[in-house]
């Protein structure tokens, strides 16, 4: 396969094979961006060719190629760039826009400056005249930083000193916070089109220098979304040396983590909103005849009834829907987006027509907001967003939505709003102000735009795949540069995928980290066990088998070790390992069963049944144990005692697999052939697959011990085999 131009650059290193590839690139496609870089470097390059032939000597050679190879992967971006700006369609608006409001990015201080002051000044005028300036102040800010973020947006690699000034700007006291933050979010954009080293570290410059808890936390989620690959850190030094040093502080690490944990929780959204559309959202609806007895009339007939009858329903009603706000609450402190179902629909406004609006700060000056507020309910309207635990993205669809409707809303919930009776808990309101509470809303900003904006394919999505489709993007913490220090936080994102049974990604992220020679105990448990749950039982025993063998976290590691014995049908090593843990007193009712098994298949079928009707006995629920129990009565010959266990584990229609394969066992064995068939139908049925044949050809192959022990026939196979498949 031929080498890619950014893969000739990173990798093969090669800056005259580059420059070939770019002058054919920029033929191909008529671009004229970078032709005199291109020019310069082209010469540049043959002088030292020459010189290198001519024998002669030049001790600061290497250091002038690695000068050109950046400068090359500069080259390679402003090309990108103007490629893509040609073919995606926000990028033509963008740059449209910024040639119409002429921003010069010189005098952008001195415009943000210039605008704080102004402000200032007002408050020295007369109410009314005070409130026009400041009313044409701001819609002429506005439509400036509607230009600047466009212009950010496209502006192409930057040079030190253009990033030096920016730094400055926006660590500057003088500039507006809300204007800093929408700068932030520009340059964040910019790097999800093409990557640019003085962009990026403008981002880290600004999360480390910054007072402002806001802007810091808009800088770190860029910088943790825009992560340059192993190429790049290599490539540029101070890249590197500025991984390293967050990477090297355990608070940026813990908040690094952090930004990580609810980036998962973002990917969750459509999970959670199905989960309150079904699950708490009727409750509401349900109850919804509920009143709140102080908003009611003085002729309150109807709702005394259930109080005048003595019926507890009511009391009941109340629980559930308090129960379900309480899981809603529960759901948003860990940081499930709780509102993105809601406010999804309310994205159609021509406000969200302009890009940059999807990510200003909310406040309450802002042009169309002021437009949209006026009257009696502006001041209720201010005041409940105002309070709301809501993404800035929502506060300006929620003022959109209830101005275009607060007149025709019933008198008492105007009241209630204007009143300030309407409230949120008081630990939503506590939290509010606070690095994870803010960090929290603006991914959940992104996130809506990366959902709901009709052209967000224009750019690198942050929440999904990488572009090949081959990793996971959004686990920025796989980055090698961050491996080598953050194996500790790896360990605790991974539990949480684990928690959600996302077991393919905690390999994925489990094996960066050992591959980066991260490895730990705490590392190698959480791959072992994420081996077990995707069926790489190879993997895992040879896993867990090195780390007992370093004697590190030995209970855990024996218990996994004993687990993927178990799948490897390593019968005799099972019951080795849970003897050594029985006797240390460390060995589990799940180990108990594994080891009850292994000795059942293994031929001790007496002493494996004689732990399982302990176990039955200490806790007659546990149908982890019946299970146990009628696979050691189908090994026993006890077909009939097997049956019996089986039906009632699937009497009530969990459907879960291995019960309804190994009830078919059951009556297959006792000559009921056609009530087997019936169960191996829904067997397959519940393994979701498209071949039955195979499926089910697979599970009779993986079982062949039992079926050879009761002397079932290959024909009897095919006969069952093909009457499933009929079905």
């Amino acid at each position: 396969m031929a080498s890619t131009i950014n893969d000739t650059i990173l990798v093969e290193r090669n800056v005259p094979r580059t420059l070939r590839m770019l002058r054919q690139r920029m033929a191909d496609l008529a671009i004229a961006e970078g032709e005199e870089e291109l020019e310069r470097l082209e010469s540049e390059y043959s002088l030292m060719a020459d010189c290198f032939l001519s024998d002669m000597c030049d001790h600061k050679a290497a250091d002038i190629y690695a000068g050109m190879l950046k400068r090359t992967y500069r080259l390679y971006n402003t090309v990108r760039l103007a490629s893509v700006m040609r073919k995606r369609r926000t990028l033509v608006q963008a740059q449209n826009i910024a040639a119409s409001r002429r921003i010069s990015q010189e005098s952008v201080l001195a415009q943000l400056e210039a605008f704080v002051q102004d402000v200032a000044m007002c408050s020295l005028q007369m109410d009314g005249v005070q409130n026009q300036t400041l009313a044409r102040l701001y819609a002429n800010h506005q439509r400036y930083m509607e230009g600047l973020f466009n212009s950010l947006l496209v502006s192409g690699q930057w040079t030190e000193e253009t990033a030096g000034s920016y730094r400055s700007l926006l660590l500057s006291p003088i500039v507006d916070h809300t204007d800093a933050q929408l700068i932030v979010s520009a340059l964040t954009m910019a790097l999800l089109v093409v990557f640019d080293v003085e962009k990026w570290l403008t981002l880290v410059a600004v999360y480390e220098q910054s007072d402002d808890v806001a802007l810091r936390q808009r800088a770190i989620v860029g910088l943790a979304l825009t992560m340059p690959d192993e190429g790049v850190v290599s490539l540029f030094p101070n890249v590197g040396e500025a991984l390293h040093r967050l990477s090297s502080t355990e608070q940026v690490r813990r908040e690094l983590m952090e930004v990580q944990v609810q980036l998962l929780y973002c990917e969750r959204t459509e999970t959670d909103s199905r989960e309150i559309q079904t699950n708490i959202i009727p409750t509401f609806v349900k109850n919804s005849r509920l009143k709140n007895w102080r908003m009611e009339s003085d002729s309150c007939e109807d709702s005394s009834l259930d109080e005048i009858l003595g019926n507890e329903d009511a009391d009941s009603n109340m629980a559930e829907i308090e129960d379900k706000m309480n899981r809603m609450m529960e759901m948003q402190r860990k940081g499930s987006d709780i509102y993105f179902g809601g406010f999804s629909h309310m994205k159609r406004f021509a406000f969200f027509s302009e890009i940059s609006n999807w990510f200003t700060p909310f406040y309450a000056e802002h042009p169309d907001v002021a437009n949209a507020l006026k009257g009696d309910n502006a001041a209720a309207i201010k005041n409940m967003v105002s309070r709301g635990p809501f993404c800035d993205s929502d506060k300006y669809s929620f003022v959109f939505a209830i101005a275009s409707i607060f007149d025709r809303l019933p008198a008492d919930a105007q009241e209630m709003l204007k009143g300030g009776s309407a409230s949120f808990p008081d630990s939503v309101a506590a939290e509010i102000g606070s690095p994870a509470y803010v960090r929290r809303m603006y991914l959940q900003d992104l996130y809506r735009f990366f959902r709901l904006f009709p052209n967000r394919k224009d750019f690198r999505n942050p929440f999904g795949k990488t572009a090949d489709g081959a990793s996971l993007g959004y686990l920025f913490i796989m980055n090698p540069s961050l491996a080598r220090s953050m194996s500790h936080e790896a360990v605790e994102v991974g539990r949480l995928l684990f928690k959600w049974r996302q077991y393919d990604a905690v390999v994925e992220l489990a094996e960066s980290f050992v591959k980066s020679g991260a490895e730990s105990a705490d590392l190698s448990l959480l791959l072992g066990n994420a081996y077990l749950k995707t069926g790489s039982y190879d993997a895992s025993y040879e896993l867990f088998s090195r780390v007992v063998a370093k004697n590190e976290r030995r209970e855990q590691a024996m218990a996994g070790l004993a687990e993927a014995s178990f799948m490897l049908r390593r019968y005799d090593d099972v019951v080795g390992i849970c003897n050594r843990l029985e006797t240390a007193g460390h060995l589990s009712k799940r180990l108990t069963i594994y080891m009850s098994l292994a000795l059942i298949n293994s031929g001790d079928v007496r002493e494996g049944m004689n732990r399982l009707y302990r176990l039955d006995y200490e806790d007659g629920s546990d149908r982890n144990v019946k299970r146990a129990i009628a696979w050691g009565h189908l090994m026993n010959h006890k077909p009939d005692e097997a049956e019996r266990i089986y039906d009632a584990l699937v009497a009530d229609g969990s459907d879960v697999a291995d019960d309804l394969l190994n009830c078919g066992y059951a009556k297959w064995l006792l000559h009921r052939n056609g009530e087997a068939s019936r169960m191996f139908s829904r067997y397959v049925s519940a393994m979701e697959t498209y071949n039955k044949g195979e499926c089910l050809a697979s599970a009779f192959a993986a079982d062949m011990d039992l079926l050879d022990m009761y002397g079932v026939g290959d024909f009897e196979k095919v006969i069952m085999l093909e009457s499933v498949v009929k079905k």
